[in-house]
């Protein structure tokens, strides 16, 4: 079981949370010269740097005499374990009516954290995550500021999400059904519908169009239809230290 993480946008952070997202894609980068073999997904048992690896099979050379092979290791395989990054923030204290500094009592989820190695410093305190709403911190000096940080810079001990991944498989992004979208996080017709309703519009979005403009938002080459990692996933809400923790128990049970 290898751990892994993933940074996933605010909406979807909703989507998991709701139980609506159960599947992501993830580009697979295919380098420059190199060909895909097939969809076939491979472990590598040879002598080799990647033996024992799991990946997707490229080749260059062939029909030369010095053909190639080489692997594209695949991002997590079946039981790995991703933890969930999002956007964040910690809030340390509050302040009274009077601008005494008081500690804060949580009114939105929050994690717990003591010295949280962050940067150059530690936190300690309560995270708090966009998700769930904007919020705004006053400095020591009870100025407004915002101290939301990025996604890609949450610490593992801040992780509030675990996907225990189900299947990993190969394909074009543009391979995706409505079903799998709806899989991805999309609205349903029914909800699609209801949306157009609400904003007086005589149209509305399939769910496989939402998410082309999802992809298109975020990477900008659905028209190119790169091949893609296709992974689907059971999730886990809470952070992945305690996941491991109660799977080390139930194997020690058994």
């Amino acid at each position: 079981m290898k751990e892994t993480c993933f940074p996933f946008t605010a909406d979807m952070v909703i989507a998991l949370l709701e139980d609506r997202k159960l599947a992501t894609r993830r580009p697979l980068k295919v380098p420059e010269g190199w060909q895909l073999r097939d969809r076939d997904l491979c472990k590598i048992t040879s002598s080799h740097p990647k033996k024992g690896k799991w990946g997707a099979l490229i080749r260059r050379g062939v029909g030369t005499d010095f053909p190639e092979s080489d692997l594209v290791t695949a991002p997590c395989f079946v039981g790995d374990l991703v933890w969930v990054r999002e956007t964040w923030g910690v809030i340390s204290h509050s302040f009274d009516e009077d601008g005494n500094m008081v500690e804060w009592t949580p009114d939105r989820p929050a994690l717990p954290v003591r010295e949280l190695k962050y940067g150059k410093g530690y936190y300690t305190g309560n995270v708090i995550y966009r998700a769930d709403g904007e919020m705004r911190w006053c400095n020591d000096f009870e100025e407004e500021i915002s101290a939301w940080h990025p996604s890609i810079h949450m610490p593992k001990a801040a992780s509030r999400i675990t996907l225990k991944v189900t299947d990993v498989r190969i394909e074009q992004v543009q391979d995706i059904t409505e079903e799998q979208a709806v899989l991805e996080g999309m609205p349903t017709d029914e909800e699609s519908q209801r949306m157009a309703v609400e904003s007086g519009l005589s149209w509305y979005q399939k769910p496989v169009t939402w998410f082309k403009n999802l992809w298109d938002g975020i990477y900008g080459d659905w028209d190119a239809n790169p091949y893609v990692w296709v992974i689907e996933f059971e999730v886990i809400n809470k952070n992945i230290s305690l996941v491991v923790e109660e799977l080390k128990q139930q194997e020690s049970a058994a």
